[in-house]
C-alpha cells in the first residue's frame, strides 16, 4: 500500500514537470515587460507630381522589444496614401516586415498637385502577443520647375563620372552624377526642381559641368549654360477694393441724405 502511494507521488511529480514548461511557453509576453510601440517616418516633404521619393520607416517597442532594449519579436506594417485625389499615387511595398526594425518605402506622388499623407500602421509581435500603432508623414505634390540641356561627347571613348552642378539664382541646389556617355554620343540632361513656390519675378538656372574637365560640353558649346524664366505674381485680390468702394459709396449716400434732410428741415421752419 505504501509503495503504491509512493508510485502515485512519483507519477504526479513527473506530470507536473511535464506541464510546467508547457504552461510557461503558452503564457503571453506580459505587457509590463516591454516598452510602448513606436513608429517614425522620414523623407522628403515635397515631391514632383508623379515622381518617386524614399521614406524610411523605423519601429521600436511593443512585444517585439524587451525593456533592456533587445529585440525578440518582429514588426510588420501596412501603408497607404491619403488625400483628396490620389490617382497615380502608390506605396511600394504597401505591406511587409521590417528588417532590423527598419525598411524603406518608395512613394510615387499622385499626378495631381496637393497635400497628401503617407499613412502607416505598424504591429509589434512576439509569442502571439501583439500591439499596433499608426504614424503618418505629410508631403506636398507640386509641378516642378524643369531645366534641361543636351550634353555631347566628341571623344572616341566613353565618359564616366561626369557631374552637373545646378544653381538657382547663384545658389547651388544640386550636384547630379551623369550616367556613362558613349563615344561620340550625347545625353539629354533634365533636372526637376521641386518647391512649394518661388517669389514672383525673374529667376535663373545655371548648369555647370564638373569633372572630367574639358571632355564633355553642352551642345551650345562650353561647360556652362544659363536659362532664365519668369514667375508670374498671383492675381490681385480685388475683394478688399470692392468692400472699401461699397463702404465709401454707402458713406457718401448717408452724408448726402443727412445734408439734404437738414436743408429741408431749415426750409420748413
Amino acid at each position: 500500500m505504501r509503495s503504491s502511494r509512493i508510485l502515485q507521488f512519483i507519477i504526479c511529480l513527473g506530470l507536473l514537470a511535464t506541464l510546467l514548461p508547457l504552461a510557461g511557453a503558452a503564457a503571453p509576453h506580459p505587457a509590463a515587460s516591454y516598452p510602448p510601440v513606436k513608429a517614425t517616418l522620414t523623407g522628403p516633404s515635397v515631391l514632383a507630381v508623379s515622381a518617386t521619393g524614399s521614406y524610411v520607416l523605423k519601429a521600436s517597442g511593443g512585444p517585439a522589444q524587451l525593456l533592456d532594449g533587445s529585440f525578440v519579436g518582429n514588426y510588420t506594417y501596412n501603408a497607404s496614401l491619403i488625400g483628396a485625389n490620389t490617382t497615380g499615387g502608390s506605396v511600394s511595398p504597401a505591406s511587409g516586415s521590417l528588417t532590423n526594425e527598419s525598411t524603406t518605402l518608395k512613394v510615387t506622388a499622385p499626378n495631381n498637385t496637393g497635400t497628401y499623407t503617407l499613412s502607416v500602421n505598424v504591429t509589434s509581435t512576439f509569442r502571439g502577443n501583439s500591439t499596433s500603432t499608426s504614424t503618418g508623414f505629410t508631403f506636398t505634390a507640386v509641378v516642378p520647375y524643369v531645366v534641361s540641356a543636351s550634353l555631347v561627347n566628341h571623344n572616341s571613348y566613353t565618359i564616366k563620372g561626369a557631374l552637373v552642378q545646378v544653381n538657382l539664382d547663384g545658389t547651388q541646389v544640386a550636384v547630379v552624377t551623369l550616367p556613362s556617355i558613349q563615344a561620340n554620343g550625347s545625353y539629354n540632361f533634365v533636372y526637376n526642381y521641386t518647391t512649394t513656390g518661388l517669389s514672383p519675378g525673374d529667376h535663373t538656372f545655371t548648369l555647370t559641368l564638373q569633372g572630367p574637365y574639358g571632355l564633355l560640353q553642352f551642345s551650345q558649346g562650353g561647360n556652362s549654360i544659363s536659362s532664365s524664366f519668369y514667375v508670374t505674381p498671383p492675381p490681385v485680390d480685388y475683394t478688399l477694393y470692392y468692400v472699401t468702394g461699397i463702404s465709401l459709396v454707402g458713406l457718401a449716400i448717408f452724408i448726402s441724405l443727412l445734408i439734404v434732410g437738414g436743408r429741408k428741415r431749415k426750409k420748413s421752419k
